[in-house]
């Protein structure tokens, strides 16, 4: 079952981050999250690491403010989070929403009116994700939508490299040099029956036999799509 980790401030959108949840449970997706922990900001930053180094994806949702810093610290825990996942590259596939800057929002949520400081580091990090996977959003709906999408894509996406790679390692794991083959056929049992004469085909098929024990895979082009 694939992982995912949901990343965000808590208290301005926690009715957000609830419905993501419970939509991509109902994917048939593993859900960690700051729910796990406790309802508060100052979860741990060293479990939230762990936790994103488990998991198959991360969903950043940004909005107005910057959360919270633990003791120590010179970046948010959401920041953390998400640079975590950018440093696991290859294992984790980062997914961004971010509310739209018209967007309908409470005005006691917005950094910009009630800390200046958090809200320049904010926008420094949101400048960071020029060119990554983002997505903008408006509502609650208008996120779960975007985000199951957005999922749904990335995994089939990854499916379909790893199917890549596992049928390219099986075509390199049959290329064997048959004994006693024609010259021109090298690594590989490949013959085409509209070109290659009796005595080829005999010969070649004969090799397959005997390197069964190395060969997995013989192929016969029957030609005109056959």
């Amino acid at each position: 079952m694939k992982k995912i980790y949901i990343s965000s401030t808590f208290k301005d959108l926690a009715i957000h981050r609830l419905a993501v949840t419970n939509a991509l449970r109902k994917m048939g997706y593993l859900v960690r999250c700051m729910e796990d922990y406790v309802a508060t900001d100052e979860r741990t930053d060293a479990r939230c690491k762990n936790d994103i180094g488990a998991c198959d994806f991360y969903v950043g949702i940004f909005a107005q403010r910057y959360g919270w810093m633990p003791p120590g610290e010179q970046q948010s825990i959401t920041e953390i989070e998400y640079r975590q996942a950018r440093s696991q590259v290859g294992a984790t596939r980062c997914l961004l929403f971010l509310l739209e800057d018209e967007a309908n929002w409470p005005l006691k949520w917005i950094d910009a009116i009630n800390n200046p400081a958090d809200a320049a580091k904010l926008a420094a990090l949101k400048a960071e994700f020029t060119g990554d996977a983002t997505h903008r959003f408006n509502s609650v709906e208008d996120l779960v939508h975007q985000v199951m999408a957005a999922v749904h894509v990335e995994d089939s996406r990854t499916w379909s490299q790893a199917l890549r790679q596992e049928f390219n390692k099986l075509l390199k794991d049959c290329q064997v040099t048959p004994a006693e083959s024609p010259g021109d056929i090298q690594n590989a049992y490949k013959l085409y029956l509209n070109e290659s004469g009796k005595g080829d085909i005999i010969r070649v098929l004969k090799a397959a036999i005997r390197n069964s024990s190395q060969s997995k895979l013989v192929r016969v082009d029957l030609g005109d799509n056959g």
